[in-house]
């Protein structure tokens, strides 16, 4: 049960991530709590796995501690991935465009050779 509670607080993160960090249309709205749950996930059985492994009372599911450090690990991770790739997304829009835009624009004189077409 406390995993399924862990998978929502990702999922929750990631919606607000969605919401607040990224401009509207770069990301796809399923991603960012996808990574949060992903990331949620992998936190929770970790933390749990090392409060067991280390017989450490602070890390049991009904302790606050990995409960904590569960939804600042999630924040973090989606809010950097948020911004990282909205950042990534327009960077590559603002190259294809570039790369669109100048297609068929080179001047080459009657007579010359263009190095870069194929040869056959």
């Amino acid at each position: 049960m406390s995993a399924l509670i862990a998978l929502a607080i990702g999922v929750v993160c990631g919606v607000v991530a969605h919401t607040i960090a990224t401009p509207k249309g770069l990301v796809h709205p399923l991603l960012l709590p996808g990574i949060g749950a992903a990331v949620a996930a992998c936190t929770w059985a970790a933390l749990i796995w090392l409060g067991r492994l280390l017989s450490w009372p602070a890390l049991e599911p009904t302790a606050v501690a990995p409960w904590v450090v569960l939804v600042i690990v999630v924040t973090v991770t989606v809010f950097l991935s948020a911004t990282g790739m909205a950042k990534r997304r327009q960077a590559d829009d603002k190259d294809l465009f570039d790369r669109l835009s100048h297609v068929g624009r080179v001047n080459i004189q009657p007579g010359e050779v263009d190095e870069a077409a194929p040869t056959q």
